[in-house]
């Protein structure tokens, strides 16, 4: 439903249902930034690494960097610490 269908659906302004629907959004937010957090800190790992990381895998890098940087604010540092160790290798 989320949190809009929430919203639409109190029009008893029922707290319950509303502090319910909210922490299911903020519970499957957390359930997604872990697994881009984990893929996130094994490539950097990678790109740490003494070899030269083939070029397809340097673009795909890149693109995950470029969609952390929505994630205001904290994800935006991450973002651009990636992009700036992509471009040095």
């Amino acid at each position: 439903m989320g949190v809009v269908g929430a919203i639409n659906m109190t029009a008893s302004s029922d707290p319950r249902l509303m502090a319910g629907e909210l922490s299911v959004g903020i519970t499957l937010s957390l359930l997604q930034i872990i697994p881009a957090f984990l893929g996130l800190l094994l490539s950097y790992w990678s790109l740490k690494q003494p070899d030269n990381p083939p070029r397809l895998y340097l673009n795909i890098c890149k693109y995950f960097s470029y969609l952390w940087l929505m994630f205001i604010p904290i994800g935006t540092i991450i973002g651009f610490k990636q992009l700036k160790l992509i471009n040095t290798t």
